[in-house]
């Protein structure tokens, strides 16, 4: 009786087992490169702490596809003051696999506090967003509004480690 039950915990466990390595393998796939968003001031000697309140910087906004032929929506967020003197703060299209997308804008610091600019940036597959990216470019350095940068989480990546964006 015991070396008839110690068969089937064992082929119990096994079974589990190989469910487990099959699951991880179909959910695997193959690896794809995350989607990128990124912004920069446009001219290389422009830096965050030389721009000053009612400067307007020109900033680029990147993206990269992870997918060849994915439908990627980029919005661009003004915020805390931050004013548009020319550009685009959206676009919509399909992109060919690691295709770079750059939206050129030119932003207005604020006279006071701290202005963001906010690039969200998302796949869409089948109707659904199927991943999303963010990155807040600061204009300027004031140090009383420097505590306005608040880190949330944002869930977990496809290995389990926490994802933190900032807003």
């Amino acid at each position: 009786m015991k070396r008839y039950s110690r068969m089937i915990l064992i082929s119990i466990a096994a079974t589990a087992w190989m469910a487990s390595v099959a699951v991880a393998a179909s959910v695997s796939g193959k690896p794809q490169i995350p989607l990128q968003v990124k912004i920069a001031p446009a001219s290389p000697s422009v830096k965050q702490k030389t721009i000053k309140p009612g400067d307007a910087v020109e900033l680029k906004v990147t993206a990269v596809s992870p997918a060849k032929g994915a439908e990627m929506h980029i919005e661009i967020e003004l915020l805390d003051g931050a004013g548009l003197v020319s550009g685009d703060l959206s676009w919509k299209g399909i992109l060919a696999k690691r295709e770079k997308k750059q939206i050129t804008l030119s932003v207005r610091a604020p006279q006071s506090g701290l202005g963001k600019v906010r690039a969200r940036v998302f796949a869409v597959r089948d109707g659904q967003q199927s991943a999303v990216r963010e990155a807040t470019y600061l204009l300027g350095t004031d140090p009383a509004a420097a505590g306005t940068l608040n880190m949330k989480p944002a869930g977990k990546d496809s290995k389990g480690r926490a994802v933190n964006e900032y807003r």
